[in-house]
């Protein structure tokens, strides 16, 4: 995901730490959040925090969500940019790649991480052109997908 950033030339330390912690909450638990707080302090563990999803919460009000922060919002673009593609790459290769989670990556893209973007670039017009450029990578992405589930 921090590669996927540099690529799009998002090379903010800050963004680039968020990138790399964003998964953990969800994986090592939620109390890590705070644990993220103590070493790396409140900016990172805020945009952390949003990028954690919540047991039970709507995919929409967690999109929602991530708008409130810049950072949160080119780090789960960038996030569903890798999803995306090594789900194309991958499909079919183990019991984590398979056309129904395709399927689920691509409708939660088409129906609430592409809108997301959309209102990010009203939000956040200063930065317009790298959310419009990385919504292109994930509309190409969507079109592979497409592809495959055809």
């Amino acid at each position: 995901v921090a590669q996927i950033l540099i690529y799009f030339g998002v090379v903010d330390e800050i963004t680039l730490i968020v990138a790399l912690l964003h998964d953990m909450p969800e994986h090592i638990g939620v109390k890590f959040l705070e644990e993220i707080e103590g070493s790396y302090g409140k900016e990172i563990a805020d945009n952390v925090r949003l990028l954690t999803r919540i047991k039970g919460q709507k995919f929409e009000e967690y999109c929602e969500g991530i708008l409130q922060k810049l950072r949160a919002v080119l780090v789960k673009m960038a996030d569903r940019i890798h999803n995306l593609r090594n789900m194309v790459k991958r499909i079919g290769t183990g019991p984590f790649f398979t056309k129904n989670r395709l399927h689920r990556q691509e409708t939660e893209t088409e129906d609430c991480i592409i809108p997301m973007a959309e209102k990010a670039m009203i939000l956040y017009p200063e930065d317009a052109k790298v959310i419009n450029c990385m919504l292109d990578e994930i509309k190409k992405a969507i079109q592979m997908a497409k592809m495959i589930l055809e």
